[in-house]
């Protein structure tokens, strides 16, 4: 092959394995591994946050793939628990106590918590929400394509592995029930070249897992889908609970500092089970009372779990009762 062809072949092949990787029906579009700055998704972990922490739980998420069966729902739960925690917004539930109480509770046991034993599990791990969900489709297989000139002086053939993860979740509202927040993510990862096969990822290794085109692939999907529940953050309401009232001069509640609760903050006490009468229809059934009965401010704390607090105004707090944070009137109204 004489000196002048071989640039035009190399630029050909070149050329062919762009169309190929960018247009081929078989195969997803190429994402970058690194994206460049200004498009970069914006981590949780990457926006500072200072207030109070929602409780929550993430339970393992439902495999409906046909990929590792259980394991993978155990290891995206585990990774969102990880992604979540970094972005110091959540107080979560350590996997070992959840395991504890559906085990105690007889729940879960076809393997699925579903939308209406979710706020049975929530309330019994004293959480204000809790995520389920769905993996809807998890592969990773190789493939080859090969391409050649009609007049057979070339060819040309290319090889990849595809990782291809859809994942779906559920945010619960824990006395409700009510779906606060629901999205489903797909994500790909493209890798030249054969790589592993689904039967040979290890999911007991998860750095194994995160270095396949699947692992990495799952990983884009966990990023995006903690980037949705932070959004969906606000729709879930704080709540603590009074251990001890020592005749509303002393109030200690749950829970404390490392659920984010400050010195000075302000909370509103609310009855745990007060009910009321409308007088303008006697008949209809009795609606709770969502009227504070005191406002009290943190003056200290016991360790990190219980807040120590004095009356400002109101009275009669008993333990049990609920405690909620300040709701700030709009602008307009104050």
């Amino acid at each position: 092959m004489n000196s002048q062809f071989r640039p035009s072949l190399f630029f050909l092949a070149n050329l062919i394995l762009a169309l190929f990787l960018l247009n081929c029906a078989t195969m997803p579009e190429l994402e970058r591994e690194r994206p460049r700055p200004d498009r970069e998704t914006r981590l949780p972990e990457s926006v500072p946050y200072f207030g109070v922490k929602k409780q929550i739980a993430v339970l393992d998420f439902e495999n409906q793939s046909d990929f590792s069966g259980k394991k993978l729902g155990s290891a995206v739960a585990d990774m969102l628990i990880t992604q979540l925690a970094r972005s110091n917004r959540f107080v979560l539930i350590e996997r070992s106590r959840i395991d504890q109480i559906l085990s105690e509770q007889a729940l879960g046991q076809s393997g699925v918590i579903t939308e209406t034993t979710a706020p049975q599990v929530a309330q019994l791990l004293g959480v204000e929400s809790i995520i389920i969900g769905n993996v809807l489709k998890a592969s990773q297989e190789s493939g080859s394509h090969k391409f050649e000139d009609d007049l057979d002086k070339w060819s040309l053939k290319l090889k990849a592995t595809i990782g291809i993860a859809h994942i779906s979740y559920k945010m619960i509202d824990a006395k409700t029930g009510e779906i606060l927040a629901s999205d489903n993510f797909t994500a790909t990862e493209i890798k030249p070249g054969f790589g592993f096969k689904s039967k040979d990822v290890d999911l007991e290794d998860m750095h194994e897992f995160d270095q396949t085109v699947l692992g990495k692939a799952v990983r884009k999907v966990v990023d995006k889908m903690s980037l949705s529940i932070i959004k969906n953050a606000s729709r879930v309401e704080w709540i603590g609970k009074v251990v001890q009232s020592q005749a509303d001069t002393a109030i200690y509640f749950t829970p404390g500092r490392g659920a984010g609760v400050t010195l000075d903050q302000e909370f509103e006490i609310f009855e745990r089970t007060a009910f009321q009468k409308d007088e303008n229809f006697p008949d209809q059934e009795s609606i709770p009372v969502d009227q504070p009965k005191a406002r009290i401010i943190v003056t200290g704390f016991i360790g990190d779990k219980v807040a120590r607090a004095k009356l400002l105004h109101g009275g009669g707090i008993n333990r049990g009762d609920i405690v909620k944070t300040v709701k700030k009137l709009p602008d307009a109204i104050q």
